[in-house]
Order: C-alpha cells, then structure tokens, then sequence
C-alpha cells in the first residue's frame, strides 16, 4: 500500500509543481503559450519528481545520484524520462493540459482541491522525514551479513552479493519504520487532538457500519511468518480456526 500511495502522491505532486510555477531566474528553455519555464524550474521539477520515482530504491537518493542513473543507459530504458529532452517533452505535455483543464474550471472542483491538499500535504511530510533521518537509517555489512544468515533458506541458491541491495533496502525501510513511529507517538504525547462527540457516526459509511478495523476480515485472521522471495518476513492470511 505504501508503493501505491508513494506512486499516486508523485503524480499529484507533478500536479502541484506544475501549477506553482511562475517566471523565475535564469534562462528559459521554453515558453508554452507565452509562459515561461526556465532551466533551473525544469531542473527543480525534474529532480523532485525522480526523487519521488526512486524514493522506493534509495530512501535518501540525491541530485548526483540521479545525475549518475541518467548517465546509465540501461537504466534509462526502464526509466525514460531520466532522459532530460524526454522529461521535458513530458512537462509540455502536461502543461499543455494542465492550462485546458484550469480554462475549464477544474482547479475550482472540490475534489480536485482535495486532492491538491493531499499532494502538498504529503510532499511536505516527505521532505521533512526524508532530511531528518537519512543519516539515521544506515545498514552496515554486519547487518547485512546476520540478516542473510539468519534468513538463508530463503534465499536458497542466491549469493549474499545478489542479495545484499535488496537487504540493505529491506532493513533501512523497517528502521526508517520504526522511527517515524516514534516520531509520531511522541508528537500524540504533547498535540492537542480532539474529537467530537460523535465523530465514530460522523464516519460511518453511507452503505452502512464500517467493518472494525481490528478484527479480521473475510473469514481469515492475520498472521506474520511468510517471506517473500528476498527473504522479507511477510504478512499472510491463512484460515481462521
């Protein structure tokens, strides 16, 4: 579910940046419809948005980091708008777009507001955990190393030198886990939050009572001991007794 939000946010967060843009310094690489997009706009666009695409391989992936995939053709191909004219012709795209869908009022739309507070929301929160913890979330080859061990048999024939980026991955995604939620249960600890009376009616379906999210669903209960492939303990659902 992470993947999906992380994938949908970029799209939207493309969205935002495109509607913020106005005339800036330096010099302009094109003009759509008499507005201006200058180089370091297109490079402050391009970098936020594959930080985001990436975000999934390398939590604190850097300008040079991308600058280094973009030089890697093979890389390119699986991620064509690493290729700077092929990422601008896709900004004109959406700008070109974008303009039509703002004359016909969309940006007026409750939804879409919505959906513009969400964006911005979460390329905030993004931003700020990314920069607090990148230096936090480090795997040492020890770590690696005891994972891989621990874990062996479900890596079956796969050496530790195949297997290590996506330990490293695995491990520094379940730090950064367990930092932000203690991050969060201590920002709980000293918030003001208050719900009102009935808020639990005030969320309930249209369709009826919502199914308690702490119960299991569908006739199966929720169970840790699965591992993926890369021998990443997994949640599955097995019968409920």
């Amino acid at each position: 579910m992470r993947k999906a939000i992380i994938c949908s946010t970029a799209v939207c967060l493309a969205f935002v940046i495109l509607a913020a843009f106005a005339c800036g310094k330096g010099n302009w690489i094109v003009k759509i419809d008499g507005e201006t997009i200058t180089i370091d706009e297109l490079n402050d666009l391009y970098y936020a948005h594959h930080k985001n695409a990436l975000m999934q391989m390398k939590f604190d992936i850097t300008n040079d980091d991308i600058d280094k995939l973009a030089s890697d053709f093979t890389f390119v191909k699986k991620l064509p708008t690493l290729n700077k004219e092929i990422f601008l012709n896709e900004v004109i795209n959406q700008r070109i777009m974008y303009n039509k869908a703002v004359q016909a009022g969309v940006r007026d739309n409750p939804e879409v507001k919505a959906m513009i507070k969400v964006a911005n929301d979460t390329a905030v929160v993004q931003y700020y955990i990314r920069e607090k913890f990148k230096n936090e979330i480090g795997v040492s080859d020890q770590e690696v190393e005891a994972f891989y061990n621990e874990h062996r048999e479900n890596f079956k024939m796969e050496p530790i030198e195949q297997a290590e980026k996506k330990i490293r991955q695995y491990l520094s995604s379940q730090k950064l886990l367990l930092k932000m939620k203690k991050m969060v249960d201590e920002l709980k600890d000293v918030a003001r939050i208050e719900r009102n009376p009935e808020y639990e009616k005030m969320l309930q379906p249209k369709g009826g009572a919502a199914p308690s999210p702490f119960m299991p669903q569908g006739g199966a209960e929720s169970v840790e001991g699965g591992k993926d492939k890369a021998g990443v303990p997994q949640t599955q659902s097995v019968p409920a007794k």
